[in-house]
């Protein structure tokens, strides 16, 4: 299967009362794909596992108020259903398909948590992501994350 077919989890959560029709209008789209959670009288997260393309473009311009995401790193994990490990360009090239998308379903305030990662003897990726990414976001922070636990070498990408 290829990296762009790969199902991957993602949530939206929508709390503008702004969006209140626009949720109404969609809402017979989104319960056929995975349930949504009321957790106040104005905000709601639905859940989804299925193709992010496919998900994403049932949505409603700028419906979305905040996107979290991990997609795969491409350092070539061993995921089982598709190629960690495709050529950088086509990887960030299937990036900014996907950024295009989420900028369209996200609100004019919405906020992109993205979780990217490297390896060591490779740490470009992200920061070539963040290129990518910036003519349709505003980089805010970088956290970074040193992982304190041990991953053998075929988890972590060094074959």
């Amino acid at each position: 299967m290829s990296l762009h077919r790969a199902y991957q989890p993602w949530f939206g959560l929508m709390d503008s009362p702004m969006q209140t029709a626009k949720r109404s209008e969609h809402r017979n789209v989104a319960s056929r794909m995975e349930p949504t959670f009321a957790i106040s009288e104005t905000a709601t997260i639905r859940l989804c596992l299925e193709d992010c393309f496919l998900g994403m473009r049932q949505l409603p311009e700028g419906s979305v108020d905040v996107v979290v995401t991990s997609p795969p790193y491409n350092i070539g994990v061993k995921y089982g259903v598709y190629d960690d490990k495709i050529h950088r360009e086509a990887y960030l090239d299937w990036l900014e398909e996907w950024s295009s998308e989420v900028r369209r379903v996200l609100a004019p305030t919405g906020s992109l948590f993205l979780n990217i990662g490297a390896k060591p003897k490779d740490p470009w990726g992200p920061l070539e992501t963040a290129m990518r990414f910036r003519n349709r976001f505003c980089l805010q922070n970088t956290i970074h994350w040193i992982k304190s636990i041990a991953i053998d070498r075929a988890g972590n990408g060094d074959d």
